[in-house]
């Protein structure tokens, strides 16, 4: 199978790359993740995941700072380091903590962190990432 054009058919479907001829119709949502994707070793898994910030936030809060700009931070997402948790869980990756940096995982685990980020973790209230 090898050299068949496996990644070039989905880099076409995911968009990256463009058909010389015709056209591609995707008929919902596509995420896509690189089989040669690099992350910065010190980034942190919550990072990773885009909830950094509404982490931070739920810390402060639960420390007693009543500042608006963490609950606005918080947003809806009262429960993100529980959603985190159950999606790394479900990938495996159960043993992986939110505060833990890249350089620690396995590439293996890396790629299956990339794959967690498509499951909407990127929150638009968030620098960061849970659990």
């Amino acid at each position: 199978m090898n050299g068949s054009g496996k990644s070039t058919l989905l880099r076409l479907i995911a968009g990256v790359l463009r058909p010389a001829r015709g056209s591609i119709t995707v008929p919902s949502e596509l995420g896509y993740v690189p089989q040669d994707v690099a992350l910065a070793t010190d980034v942190t898994v919550e990072q990773t995941l885009g909830i950094a910030g509404v982490r931070a936030a739920l810390r402060a809060i639960e420390a007693g700072d009543t500042r608006p700009d963490h609950f606005a931070a918080v947003g809806d997402d009262w429960d993100v380091e529980e959603r985190a948790g159950a999606t790394l869980d479900r990938l495996g990756l159960v043993d992986v903590g939110l505060d833990r940096s890249i350089g620690q995982l396995s590439g293996g685990e890396s790629m299956l962190l990339c794959l967690a980020t498509q499951f909407g973790f990127t929150t638009p209230s968030a620098a960061g990432a849970a659990r």
